[in-house]
């Protein structure tokens, strides 16, 4: 029974004992809410806002003609999370996969990777691999064919373990 029916009801039969454990269920309700409200306060403070940078663009063989990056970036410890936007506009030459460099570089014992999509034409899931010790993701379609083209844009994102 909630709160208020109990205390519009407190004359028609309803024990105190009632009302008492529906005040109390309320009050830790509103103590667990607070407790949480803490939690992503002090989580927001301790990692912050993302931090935006330009990521430089290469392709494995090839050059592209017009193309641009945007990324954003949150460390926390040793991991960064990142976020890489590919927007080719005109592909030109370029083939085998793009790459673009990083925030900070991968640790030397092991590489990584991250996930990401193709948002125009390609719509093709990707992957970005990052290799031990780099300081570049290098990103092809799932089945590592070239994820590039006139008018595609491209997004990878992870989180990896840097130096």
């Amino acid at each position: 029974m909630a709160l208020q029916d109990l205390l519009q009801n407190a004359n028609a039969g309803v024990s105190s004992a009632e009302a008492a454990n529906a005040l109390s269920r309320n009050v830790q309700l509103a103590a667990v809410a607070t407790a949480f409200a803490d939690l992503r306060t002090a989580l927001e403070a301790a990692i912050g806002a993302s931090t935006a940078y330009t990521p430089t663009l290469a392709s494995g063989t090839g050059t592209l003609t017009s193309a641009a990056a945007t990324g954003h970036y949150i460390t926390l410890g040793n991991y960064t999370w990142v976020s890489i936007s590919i927007v080719i506009t005109t592909n030109g030459t370029a083939a085998t996969n793009i790459t673009a460099t990083l925030p900070a570089s991968q640790v030397a014992a092991t590489a990584g990777v991250i996930a990401g999509a193709g948002t125009v034409v390609n719509t093709n899931m990707l992957k970005g691999v990052i290799a031990a010790a780099g300081s570049v993701v290098t990103v092809t379609n799932y089945d590592n064919t070239y994820p590039g083209g006139d008018g595609r844009t491209l997004v990878v994102s992870g989180w990896y373990e840097h130096t």
